[in-house]
């Protein structure tokens, strides 16, 4: 080979080697840039499978009636739809109903709105988006899309967005001179007559015990459903012992109520006194007082008692005359008290014992009322 044809070999190879090596720098880079723009393009979310709805609403019965375990107020519960759950603080007693087929819940309140109510547009002033915006945190997105007052009802409409469905809900809200009432109905966005008929029947449906007005929103409640008798006590008490039908134990710090019924009628003070001194020889009457609760008669009967011990006790019987020849009686003692219960000079505080054994009375029997 000439020297003139080496030169221009060598040449040539030097300018491939050089290329060669330029790419072996840049086509990294490429192929980085490559997979970092592959990444940015979103993928499309799945789509959820649509979830069966009722199609026919007249199906749907409101037969069933739900005692909430405050004892507070009964509610329908819509055929089909099973109670989720419950609870009472100090300003509200809810339950939750759902439809599991298809995603559906129906939620409803009873409440101390604390604050002046005089027409039904100042529920706007309940109703704010710090108030909404807690009541949907189980939510992924909200937003309020309508609210208006119709037939002295509040109304709102809402859109709402979770695990990538849509769901559309309506609540109504009242008030009266006791509670304010707000009934809530959601469902996937192609539910809307099942909404709108679950939410009419409900509220249509929801009946307060107005006679616990006055007592504690948080407390709980017994009651039978064969003798239609219930007690409201607080949270911190426990029913130990109980049956349909039989009698039942419920107690507290140094309390302890029984709750029965017997058979006959006690028909003046004196029966009243007689039926504590049968239950208990050594029982001495202190206050005997005539009550009246939800059409029922009967009496409060106070009275003290020594313990083995020779700790005084005191107690305090609510004996009232039932239907059907049967009498119905809350009876509490309390531990280390000597104070007649039905003396409220001795609780300047409030006489809590009178306020607990004053909630026990006899429901209507027009539902069967079940409480979890």
């Amino acid at each position: 080979m000439d020297r003139t044809l080496q030169k221009r070999v060598t040449f040539v190879f030097g300018i491939i080697l050089a290329v060669a090596m330029a790419l072996s720098l840049v086509l990294p880079l490429l192929s980085q840039n490559a997979g970092l723009h592959t990444q940015a393009i979103p993928t499309d979310q799945p789509t959820p499978t649509p979830l069966p709805q009722i199609q026919d609403v007249s199906d749907i019965n409101f037969d069933e009636s739900y005692l909430h375990p405050s004892g507070l107020y009964t509610v329908a519960v819509p055929s089909e739809w099973t109670v989720a759950n419950s609870y009472a603080n100090f300003n509200e007693a809810q339950v939750s109903i759902e439809h599991a087929p298809s995603n559906s819940i129906t939620e409803v309140r009873v409440m101390d709105a604390d604050m002046p109510l005089e027409a039904v547009e100042d529920l706007d002033n309940l109703f704010t988006s710090g108030w909404l915006e807690s009541s949907w945190r189980s939510f992924a997105s909200w937003e309020e899309t309508n609210r208006f007052v119709e037939d002295g009802e509040h109304i709102m409409s809402f859109n709402l967005e979770l695990n990538n469905r849509n769901f559309i809900a309506r609540q109504k809200a009242w008030f009266d001179d006791d509670w304010t009432y707000i009934v809530r109905v959601i469902t996937p966005d192609l539910g809307s007559d099942m909404l709108l008929f679950v939410l009419d029947g409900v509220s249509d449906s929801l009946e307060p015990n107005a006679q616990f007005a006055d007592t504690p929103i948080s407390w709980s409640s017994y009651f039978d459903d064969t003798t239609r008798h219930i007690i409201r006590y607080p949270q911190d008490f426990s029913v130990t012992d109980s049956a349909v039908g039989a009698p039942a134990t419920i107690v507290g710090d140094g309390i302890a109520m029984r709750v029965e019924t017997i058979a006959g009628a006690i028909s003046d003070e004196s029966a009243a006194q007689d039926w504590v001194t049968s239950w208990r020889s050594d029982a001495e009457i202190q206050t005997v007082e005539p009550v009246e609760s939800d059409g029922y008669t009967g009496y409060l009967v106070s009275y003290s008692l020594m313990t083995l011990d020779g700790e005084s006790e005191a107690g305090l019987a609510m004996i009232l005359n039932g239907s059907n020849e049967q009498v119905h009686v809350a009876n509490m003692q309390v531990a280390n008290e000597s104070n007649d219960l039905l003396d409220d000079t001795a609780f300047p505080d409030g006489n809590a014992y009178r306020e607990i054994i004053e909630t026990f009375t006899v429901l209507p029997d027009t539902a069967v009322a079940t409480a979890e």
